[in-house]
């Protein structure tokens, strides 16, 4: 837990505009500042950051909140991550807890220490007579000593027990190693033994280049071919990709990233200087790894394997970027090569032009589709337009998208004008949500939805409105979910006094409704006459409320009706006219 003063202390002493301003380029926008959104795709500014109040609100994405919550959202981190990285820059010491010196280990820090620890055994193992298989497989591949030692790469020596027993000599529990995933419990007798036998290793890092987990390769033709650490609380498998504290830096540089599925396929690579790469461990990408990589750059190639799986893998891993905002191109290799095989026939120079002559989503996608049903058919005429033009619905610039309708059009001898209606019915979806990817759901008219936010924004401006509206708004009036959460969050804290409620709107401005706290607080801003402000939010709010309550009424007296219980309609009847005459219920 932190504090409440500690992180009342870095909210105080930081400038929200100094902050984000270290992360995007800032222009003043009369008394705010404006930048392209991070966390959805756009191209005229909606992001803005309110120095006075200090909150941040996208108009686009609906995004939002302080300084913490920025952090939060734009590094991926958890609220004591984001506290521990903003309290240098305060000049706040925030206290150790648990994981202070001295201190006995939190979980986290000891499945840290348990995954270092096997990490450096099977390193050292590597270089060891019993790892000699392993460097052989290695050299046969062409991999070199400084690439084994940059990617830490290991040995885990043919033993039932080699890393329980080093393990236990260091002091890690076997109950440790074995939540680490690295030792596995016997079946129906007591004790262990280590998962990865007679393998060799691949350490797996989190994005901040802390081993997380492992991935194992045999050395000959038995199964299966890889073994993979199971989830742990520290490796989150949906969430991390392969070499990316690696690559950071030079995807920043060439803000472009080439995905490959495997250790090996990176490895190759990576090892001719072609730096930024990640491999994604496995057959799909997931959206929390597009969230990650979109931190770098929204330019991507993916060059997965030339075979039936890879071209499933790529074909889902498109959709999947291009719903997250990303502009996407698809090296497609020939049937039987991987990136491995391809930067060993190429060289470096030729796999950097591989690169950057990807096809891009259209051109590849559809040369696959009419490999795989015939065009000339109206069966596959259909087929092909059923999996590209959900494709196309998703490419979030409208004149390329025209462009690729007309293209397909063209390509299979098909009225552009048909194909658009088509492509009109096309649900708008996204593949997996994101912090910068809200998911829209059908709220209250826009008008009340106004209302209710700008009303939230007045109270959390002054806290003195706080009394007038809870006394003239009910919990039940309003719509919006999240601005009744926080309305209730206030209402709970109101009884503890002036000092409580103040509290409960900092910590507002950066918990789960951090972005409507924003976004109300943003409405607010815009209100010379908040008094007068209020008089209309509530009027409003409770006019809308009211005509809620009456439909919703109505439709149970015509469902009552419709049965023909005629005790049950009078009764309703009775309720319906009660709510015209008005009645208000209480927060409570």
């Amino acid at each position: 837990m932190i504090p409440e003063p500690v992180v009342r202390q870095i909210q105080d002493r930081l400038d929200i505009v100094e902050v984000i301003a270290g992360y995007l380029p800032l222009k003043r926008a009369g008394g705010h500042y404006k930048a392209v959104c991070p966390f959805h795709s756009e191209k005229t500014p909606s992001f803005m950051v309110n120095p006075t109040k200090q909150i941040f609100h996208c108009f686009g994405c609906g995004v939002g909140g302080d300084v913490i919550s920025f952090v939060m959202k734009y590094e991926h981190l958890e609220f004591p991550e984001a506290i521990r990285l903003l309290a240098p820059k305060a000049g706040v010491e925030v206290p150790q807890g648990r994981d202070g010196p001295g201190a006995k280990p939190s979980d986290g820090a000891a499945l840290q220490q348990a995954v270092e620890f096997a990490a450096g055994l099977f390193q050292r193992a590597l270089h060891q007579p019993a790892g000699a298989a392993a460097r052989a497989y290695l050299q046969r591949r062409g991999v070199t000593a400084a690439s084994m030692e940059a990617l830490r790469l290991g040995y885990a020596a043919d033993s039932w027990d080699t890393l329980l027993t080093a393990g236990q000599a260091a002091g890690i529990a076997p109950a440790m190693l074995a939540r680490a995933g690295l030792c596995v419990p016997r079946d129906g007798a007591t004790g262990w033994y280590d998962r990865f036998r007679g393998r060799l290793m691949f350490p797996v890092w989190d994005h901040k280049g802390k081993v997380a987990g492992f991935g194992g390769r045999v050395l000959d033709e038995s199964q299966p071919k890889y073994l993979n650490s199971p989830e742990t609380e520290i490796y989150l498998k949906s969430r991390i990709l392969y070499g990316l504290h690696l690559a950071a830096p030079h995807i920043r540089e060439h803000d472009l990233v080439a995905i490959v599925e495997g250790y090996v396929d990176f490895l190759i690579p990576y090892q001719m200087g072609i730096r930024h790469l990640v491999a994604s461990m496995g057959t799909s990408l997931t959206a929390d790894q597009v969230h990650v990589l979109r931190r770098y750059t929204k330019r991507v190639v993916i060059v997965y394997d030339g075979d039936y799986a890879g071209e499933l893998a790529t074909l889902r891993g498109l959709d999947l970027l291009l719903s997250e905002g990303m502009s996407v191109r698809v090296v497609g290799l020939p049937p039987g090569e991987d990136p491995d095989s391809a930067a060993r026939r190429v060289g470096a120079d030729g796999f950097r032009r591989l690169l950057a002559e990807a096809d891009d989503v259209f051109a590849y996608k559809l040369k696959l589709l009419r490999r795989r049903h015939d065009p000339a058919t109206v069966e596959g005429k259909v087929a092909i337009c059923g999996e590209l033009l959900p494709t196309i619905k998703r490419v979030p610039n409208a004149p390329q998208a025209s462009e690729y309708v007309r293209a397909l059009a063209d390509a299979l001898k098909i009225r552009e004008e048909d194909l658009r209606i088509e492509l009109s019915r096309i649900p708008v979806k996204g593949v997996g949500d994101g912090p910068w990817r809200p998911r829209l759901a059908a709220g209250p008219p826009p008008a009340a939805a106004t209302a209710e936010h700008l009303l939230l924004g007045i109270v959390l401006d002054d806290p003195r409105y706080w009394a007038r509206v809870q006394t003239d708004v009910a919990a039940d009036d309003l719509a919006d979910a999240p601005v009744r959460a926080a309305f209730l969050q206030l209402a709970a804290q109101a009884e503890r006094g002036p000092e409580a409620v103040a509290q409960a709107v900092q910590a507002l401005k950066h918990g789960e409704l951090a972005s409507v706290v924003a976004r109300a607080l943003m409405e607010c801003e815009r209100t010379d006459d908040k008094a007068r402000a209020m008089d209309d939010c509530i009027r409003r709010i409770r006019g809308a409320a009211r005509r809620r309550k009456l439909l919703a009424k109505q439709a149970e007296i015509q469902a009552a009706e419709s049965a023909g219980d005629e005790p049950q309609t009078t009764a309703l009847i009775g309720e319906y006219n009660q709510l015209v005459k008005g009645s208000d219920s209480s927060w409570r």
